[in-house]
């Protein structure tokens, strides 16, 4: 009788020998799931006993659910559908075996979870229970024979151990999470062996995806040879004076505090960007971390820390992830003969699997929330990492009780430190509404003296104009021309649209045609690539650009929504600012002689109220 050989994956080759072997994919996967599970929680030698065995069941969940994962496709069915001899449909699902297996055999429901979702995303608890036990797959009738087949060729699966015992039931926020950890694991691991599988077969001989490990010590000579380079090039100045301040005092907290929540409390211009990655760097030295991740939400300030930190550790340290990404110049492929295949920057996407990874908000809450595999497969690799928090006050409020209750799991069990970067820090000390938030003392503040910081730093003048009278667009159109370089932030797109078409209408009627080219509008419903164009913040900006003519001294006027008020780049000797939160009316003030360009000035900031 001749014994059928089973396959994972299909290849090109009329002979079937790039065909991948079933049982060559299940022990590759449950081995590199198993290394991502010893690598995101090693055990340490003052590990308590029973923290040591956790850690060595979670090992040993990730190897079996890695081995398991693909068990259905050793049905026969399956084969037939490889070999075109069959049409998908539900004969040919092959996931929900493997989850029958463990959640039957090795009574474990977060391998269960992981195997069942690999290719669909996670299940609601109903709708797996549905699948496992239901008619229309049989997975409980099946499995058996299945494993069978499987140890024929793996030899014989171990037992799996509970993470828990019915005395000691697991809190639920706990094992909801290790079994997300879990499903980014085997994600990740059947991904990654199936390209592995691929590209070997291309080249002829064992390959590995090329990653670059973090290396703390080798950053931070880089980093302090750029600090050194500013001191070098502003000797005397007084800002830059209190910048390497705040730099030394993250350094030394970074090297000498235990892992936990932090804050680095900073008005803008007080060099935050380099002086978070600092103490991150040296906090991962320390604690011997994995990466560090840096979460900012907006894309303009995206671009321009991210090429800030190429600049200083070179662009094969630094991966940015963001949604407008994939049209930068940096990613295209590494070799033009090969169009299609993808450069190495663009599957360290796929995991983030980099040693700085510089990415949004909502990407970040994605990968720590999101069903879907792809979302989810870097969950694992934030594991070990400094996590920084640029600009924390724009995180979306109705997300504050799920993200603080994940950001308090990834710090106690996944060896992750958070620093919350702001010249506006949240309130985030616990309250009635608020269940999750922080106790007094709970995060601690990095920043030498804050409060002193703010009376140094100070640079802008505050005046409320129109507290009784609102102005109309023509009346803010008449106080913002006569100043030659201006700002002027509204909270909606409709008025910002709006005071320029009164402003470009002014120059008109007034014979300033030629003023016409320092007239800017910025706002969030222009494509990302434009508004950095605009800006001056892209790598091939308009020649005509509003760093430019700030730099330049020549006429500009920018009317913009809020979103320039947090990060950018930017330095306006006067700014106009809808009255709002007075969160945002600091950050408005940010754009305000932040860098200090009026040096023996202030920079005037004027609160206007408007119908």
């Amino acid at each position: 009788m001749q014994i059928m050989k089973f396959y994972a994956h299909t290849g090109q080759r009329s002979d079937r020998s790039d065909w991948q072997p079933l049982h060559c994919h299940l022990s590759r996967t449950a081995e590199l799931a198993g290394w991502f599970a010893e690598d995101a929680r090693p055990i340490a030698p003052d590990d308590p006993p029973e923290v040591r065995k956790e850690k060595q069941c979670f090992q040993r969940m990730a190897w079996v659910a890695g081995l398991l994962h693909d068990l259905g496709k050793y049905r026969h069915e399956f084969q037939e559908y490889l070999n075109k001899e069959r049409s998908p449909s539900s004969e040919t699902v092959h996931a929900i075996y493997g989850a029958a297996a463990v959640g039957h055999r090795f009574d474990d429901l977060a391998s269960a979870f992981a195997i069942a979702g690999h290719h669909a995303g996670l299940h609601d608890i109903a709708d797996l229970a549905e699948s496992l036990n239901g008619n229309k797959y049989r997975a409980q009738e099946r499995f058996a024979e299945l494993l069978e087949l499987a140890e024929r060729e793996l030899g014989a699966l171990p037992n799996s151990e509970p993470m828990h015992t019915a005395k000691t039931q697991p809190d639920k926020r706990r094992h909801e999470f290790r079994t997300r950890m879990l499903f980014s694991m085997v994600v990740d691991a059947d991904r990654l062996d199936s390209e592995r599988w691929e590209k070997e077969q291309q080249l002829g001989r064992p390959w590995q995806r090329s990653v670059i490990r973090l290396e703390p010590d080798q950053l931070l000579v880089k980093l302090l040879q750029a600090r050194d380079e500013e001191v070098k090039n502003h000797p005397k100045d007084e800002l830059n004076g209190l910048r390497n301040e705040v730099f030394d005092a993250c350094l030394q907290k970074g090297e000498n505090m235990p892992q936990g929540f932090f804050s680095l409390t900073v008005p803008t211009g007080g060099g935050k960007t380099l002086s978070a990655m600092a103490f991150a760097l040296a906090h991962a030295k320390k604690h011997k971390l994995r990466r560090v991740i840096v979460v900012l939400p907006y894309l303009s300030i995206i671009e321009q820390n991210a090429d800030r930190y190429r600049t200083v550790f070179g662009k094969d340290f630094v991966l940015e992830h963001h949604s407008a990404v994939e049209n930068r110049e940096a990613l295209h492929p590494n070799d033009p003969t090969e169009p299609g295949e993808a450069s190495d920057m663009e599957k360290a996407m796929e995991n983030w699997d980099a040693p700085v990874i510089v990415t949004t908000s909502v990407q970040f809450l994605e990968t720590l929330f999101a069903a879907s595999p792809g979302r989810a497969r870097k969950l694992h690799n934030i594991a070990r990492s400094v996590v920084i928090f640029d600009e924390v006050q724009t995180l979306p409020t109705h997300l504050l009780e799920p993200t603080l209750d994940v950001l308090r799991e990834l710090k106690a069990h996944w060896s992750v430190s958070f620093l919350f970067c702001s010249a506006t820090q949240p309130a985030f000390k616990k309250s009635a509404n608020l269940k999750c938030k922080f106790d007094d003392g709970e995060v601690k503040e990095i920043a030498p003296d804050p409060r002193a910081l703010y009376v140094r730093l100070r640079r802008v003048d505050y005046h409320i104009e129109s507290v009784n009278d609102p102005w109309d667009w023509q009346t803010l159109a008449e106080q913002i021309l006569p100043e030659r370089q201006v700002l002027c932030v509204l909270n909606l797109r409709r008025h910002a649209f709006e005071v320029w078409q009164e402003v470009r209408q002014f120059l008109k009627e007034n014979g300033r045609e030629a003023d016409l080219e320092g007239l800017f509008h910025l706002s969030s419903a222009m494509c990302p690539a434009h508004r950095l164009d605009l800006l001056g913040l892209s790598k091939d900006p308009l020649p005509n650009n509003i760093r430019a003519r700030l730099r330049n001294g020549q006429p500009c006027w920018v009317i913009s929504t809020q979103l320039i008020e947090a990060g950018v780049d930017i330095d306006f000797p006067v700014v106009f600012r809808a009255l709002g939160p007075l969160d945002s009316v600091v950050q408005a003030a940010g754009r305000c002689n932040g860098g200090g360009t009026l040096r023996d000035a202030s920079g005037n900031l004027r609160m206007i109220r408007l119908p």
